[in-house]
């Protein structure tokens, strides 16, 4: 009976030495993923740092642009105003022109009268 005995308690320890050796298998991956963080956030870091660089690159670049169409809005506007003045110049030149023309008209009649 003592031998019946110990063989439940020796397939205890068996099992109980391989839950060990699961465990410090599983310990070892542990850490050497945290080993591997350091570097990992380094990396991340330099990643990071470049992605800040592109950012601003295209931040300064629509900037740019945002100013162009500014300026591209004003000169539009300055040119509709301009061409407002010369159309109101335009038509105030041609009745001044008829005007003249018809008061040299009527002049020429009485002088030849």
């Amino acid at each position: 009976m003592s031998r019946e005995a110990s063989n439940p308690i020796k397939n205890k320890l068996i099992e109980l030495d391989q839950r060990m050796a699961n465990m410090e298998g599983e310990l070892a991956k542990i850490k050497e993923s945290l080993s591997n963080i350091p570097h990992t956030l380094e990396e991340e870091r330099k990643e990071l740092s470049i992605h800040r660089e592109e950012f601003n690159k295209l931040q300064g670049n629509f900037q740019e642009i945002s100013r162009s169409v500014t300026g591209f809005n004003q000169k539009t506007i300055n040119l509709e105003r301009r061409m407002e003045v010369t159309k109101k110049n335009l038509s105030s030149g041609t009745v001044a022109s008829i005007l003249i023309f018809t008061i040299l008209f009527i002049l020429s009649l009485f002088v030849r009268a």
